[in-house]
């Protein structure tokens, strides 16, 4: 559909989702960044034409599958594909979504919901040209404010009797609740591709000679 443009869902053929979408374009994004594997340039345009169709017209913030109403699992997922794409964070599409968790930080946080703070740790740190450290709207520091950052929410909501969490919303599952906050606490969300190191038990050997390996 040219109108709708590019992206993912459940299906063959069905016009995207961004809550779908977002897993698409991560993989992409580890792809290119730990694998030097690009992805067709083409890819990319109709993904921009369907983040652009699902901007929310009446504010800030991007919508499951339509123009908004926008939330915090379909927003962050949209600047998700904006990274992915090229989008840096000067760009009016990234601000718009940047803008909506600025404005509803505070829900956002006491939601208890670990898709949405999964998604925006995604999209917050994988912002071009560089992660993003406070928010441009409110200078809220996102993840390391004593208060209401994530970091300090997550360490505060962890069980300490199992060293797990649990939550509300779309994905309450301790195993993907526990994984998720153990990503965003380590500051990372690509794992840097191993490197192989091959030692030997001798640097000089004579032709015929046996040299062992570890």
């Amino acid at each position: 559909n040219p109108t709708v443009g590019g992206g993912w869902r459940y299906y063959w053929n069905q016009d995207p989702d961004n809550s779908a979408a977002q897993w698409g374009a991560i993989g992409m994004l580890a792809a290119e960044q730990i694998f030097g594997l690009q992805s067709p340039l083409w890819v990319k345009d109709l993904n921009r034409i369907w983040t652009e169709y699902s901007k929310w017209t009446q504010g800030q913030g991007y919508g499951y599958n339509v123009s908004g109403p926008p939330s915090a699992s379909t927003t962050p997922a949209a600047m998700v594909q904006l990274a992915w794409i090229g989008a840096t964070t000067n760009d009016p599409m990234w601000q718009h979504g940047e803008k909506w968790i600025a404005q509803n930080w505070t829900v956002i946080t006491n939601s208890n919901d670990f898709y949405q703070y999964y998604a925006i740790a995604k999209a917050l740190r994988l912002a071009k040209p560089e992660p993003v450290v406070r928010l441009a709207l409110t200078g809220q520091d996102w993840y390391f404010d004593p208060t209401n950052g994530l970091a300090r929410i997550l360490i505060d909501r962890q069980d300490q009797t199992n060293g797990g969490w649990t939550a509300s919303g779309l994905v309450t599952d301790p195993q993907y609740v526990t994984s998720w906050a153990v990503i965003i606490l380590s500051e990372t969300i690509f794992r840097e591709k191993p490197v192989a190191v091959i030692s030997v038990d001798t640097n000089t050997v004579l032709s015929g000679q046996s040299v062992t390996f570890d």
